[in-house]
């Protein structure tokens, strides 16, 4: 959308002309605009002579940050897992869940998951599809480049992947 950024004071409403004049006008007791488009908030800060065009373009930098944040917190409950079912042969020292069928069963029921692969209505059937790989240390790692190639080729995949089929049915496995 392109917005001419001249704006006035009409009885301390300011006025934002949209697509130029024939557009109409849009009014703010204040030099903010929000609620335009959802999710959009606009602040005008000077006026301008010249026309000021506005592009909007919606990022997947959210979905990325969130995937990474899931991996994180998934290496974090891996490690203490590891910490929880150690032993240490030198100083005899065991985990407080050293030899406890739960946690062993949690272990083996997440890493079951993670490298299964899962009808989808979509192109996408596993975690390495979308850039998300077991290491040999049992952690996962992300390749967001690989991930974002694959939410751009089939976004609705991807979306049905991790809420309709794939990853939303292992809630019973774990």
């Amino acid at each position: 959308a392109s917005a001419t950024p001249a704006f006035s004071t009409l009885s301390r409403h300011e006025a934002l002309p949209i697509d130029g004049t024939s557009g109409g006008i849009i009014t703010s007791t204040s030099n903010s605009f929000n609620g335009l488009i959802e999710g959009i908030n606009l602040t005008i800060n000077a006026a301008s002579d010249e026309v000021v065009t506005i592009d909007i373009k919606e990022t997947n930098d959210g979905l990325v940050s969130q995937v990474g944040i899931l991996i994180d917190q998934f290496n974090k409950l891996h490690d203490l897992l590891g910490d929880l079912t150690s032993y240490d042969e030198r100083t005899n020292k065991k985990g407080t869940l050293f030899g406890s069928s739960a946690a062993l069963r949690i272990e083996f029921d997440l890493a079951n998951v993670l490298s299964s692969r899962f009808r989808s209505a979509g192109s996408t059937f596993s975690l390495p599809q979308l850039g998300i790989r077991i290491g040999e240390d049992g952690t996962l790692s992300f390749d967001k480049t690989k991930f974002k190639a694959e939410l751009l080729a089939d976004p609705e995949g991807v979306e049905s992947f991790f809420t309709q089929f794939g990853m939303a049915s292992c809630r019973e496995r774990v």
